[in-house]
């Protein structure tokens, strides 16, 4: 009895490997445009030290993925995925497999041909235009000959999260969403463009600080925005694989830099909300040490600004609403903005968890949030320059009355002091006048005294004269002393 146990445990133990390998073929029907691979299509194997081979992992034991979105986080690790297809009217239509996560670094693509396997290599540390679909996504084009089932393997290593969002397109479905995807995308870069461009040139003509920091906040964000679908790879530097890489954690810690410098100056928080500011300046701090440590350690400086983004978005909303309780009415565009592009990605992610359907409105609402935030933003500011120009304009008129008082002011002292030295200056006048008076009494009198002096002059040269003829005449009429 003993020994049966053990052989029936030896057959259980034996036989657990092919049960665990039960894996669900995903068949693909005419009349289903596009399907995605879920845990049940998609088994994984994680090879840690990244040493095997595409033979070795074949023997292996693959696990479902049962990761939410499909999605392993930041890991050093090796991922090999395996999935199998099924066409079952084959020749009649084109397929296409897009793996939708355009950061992976290196992908092995391993499929079934006629002289065993093949193996296509593609991955963001590779050209561009070497795909073999010229997409931002990772596609390849699958052929079927028949109803066989057929399997496929990947193997993925990669510095950023590793994500496998892995749909199967029929061709003309997979073309019409692409340029379908092309246009949003356009539109959306364009209105961010026109927006960054509209403020500076706001920049150029009021000199206000904060149009340019939130018109390179915009740049910035776009640049990030654009590098994490993949767009910045695929329209601007197709060669330049390593710059690629690089500059969208750099794009993503500038903005996050803008984005506090931007907050300071528009809500004026040295005076509404002192504390917060030096939160944000430590904000602009952290993103300058992401920046400079993305270049030496990529996966830190992931984890580090995906930190900063999810302490960010609360801090704004929160420093907008101290600022608008203390009176600052224009942050109330500020705070709504923030809210609304929180609440597109709280729906992004309720639609990643499955909780909402997963379609193209759901998986880009957020990028329809940060539209309309960036108008309301916009707004924002013209409201803030609004409210700038009537301070000023209540200053101005407050100046002006202050300027008015003191000049009725100054015209009446200049009044009362001019009427004080009209009383004074007739004062003088009459005394000049009384002056003049008597300056002519007293040149009268003197010519009264000179001329009595003069009648006196000539009384006196009279009585010389007669005098002078009476010693005449007495001398004549006299003896003379010699004669006596």
């Amino acid at each position: 009895m003993r020994t049966l146990l053990k052989n029936c445990l030896y057959w259980v133990l034996a036989c657990l490997p092919f049960f665990i390998q039960a894996q669900t073929v995903q068949t693909l029907q005419p009349a289903i445009s596009a399907t995605y691979l879920t845990n049940q299509t998609l088994y994984y194997l994680e090879d840690q030290k990244g040493t095997l081979s595409f033979e070795q992992v074949r023997t292996k034991t693959f696990k479902p993925l049962d990761k939410k979105s499909n999605s392993f986080g930041l890991s050093k690790s090796v991922f090999w995925v395996r999935f199998k297809l099924k066409d079952t009217q084959p020749g009649q239509k084109n397929w296409f497999f897009e793996l939708a996560h355009p950061l992976l670094d290196y992908i092995d693509f391993y499929f079934p041909s006629k002289n065993g396997w093949g193996k296509l290599v593609m991955g963001d540390m590779l050209p561009f235009p070497q795909r073999p679909v010229q997409s931002r996504h990772f596609v390849v084009p699958l052929k079927f000959a028949d109803t066989t089932t057929q399997t496929y393997y990947l193997r993925v290593k990669s510095t950023s999260t590793i994500q496998f969002p892995i749909t199967i397109y029929e061709s003309a479905a997979f073309h019409e969403k692409q340029d379908y995807e092309l246009f949003i995308f356009g539109v959306f870069y364009g209105i961010i463009v026109v927006m960054a461009l509209y403020n500076l040139f706001i920049f150029f003509s009021l000199k206000s600080r904060s149009y340019l920091y939130y018109s390179l906040a915009l740049l910035c964000g776009l640049l990030f925005n654009a590098g994490i679908k993949g767009d910045t790879f695929q329209f601007l530097w197709r060669y330049w694989m390593t710059f690629s890489s690089i500059t969208i954690v750099i794009f993503g810690s500038m903005f996050t830099l803008l984005l506090a410098i931007y907050t300071n100056s528009f809500l004026n928080t040295r005076q509404y909300a002192p504390k917060l500011r030096k939160v944000l300046n430590v904000v602009a701090i952290l993103s300058i040490i992401i920046a400079i440590v993305n270049l030496f350690d990529p996966g830190l400086a992931t984890v580090m600004l995906v930190g900063v983004f999810m302490a960010n978005m609360p801090l704004m909303i929160l420093t907008g609403v101290v600022c608008y309780r203390k009176g600052l009415s224009s942050a109330r565009f500020y705070v709504i903005a923030w809210l609304v592009m929180a609440f597109g990605g709280v729906l992004t992610t309720l639609a990643y968890s499955g909780v909402l359907p997963f379609n193209f409105l759901t998986k880009h609402i957020r990028d329809f949030g940060g539209v309309i935030a960036v108008v309301l933003l916009s707004l924002a500011l013209s409201e803030r320059y609004k409210q700038i120009k009537k301070e000023k304009e209540e200053t101005q008129n407050k100046m002006l009355d202050m300027q008015k008082d003191t000049n009725e002011k100054l015209e009446q002292k200049v009044q009362e002091r001019t009427q004080e030295l009209q009383v004074k200056n007739n004062k003088v006048l009459t005394q000049n006048e009384e002056l003049q008076q008597q300056q002519e009494e007293i040149m009268a009198q003197n010519e009264f005294i000179a001329n009595t002096n003069l009648k006196l002059k000539r009384e006196s040269n009279k009585t010389k004269e007669s005098i002078q003829a009476a010693s005449a005449i007495q001398n004549a009429m006299l003896p003379s002393e010699g004669e006596l």
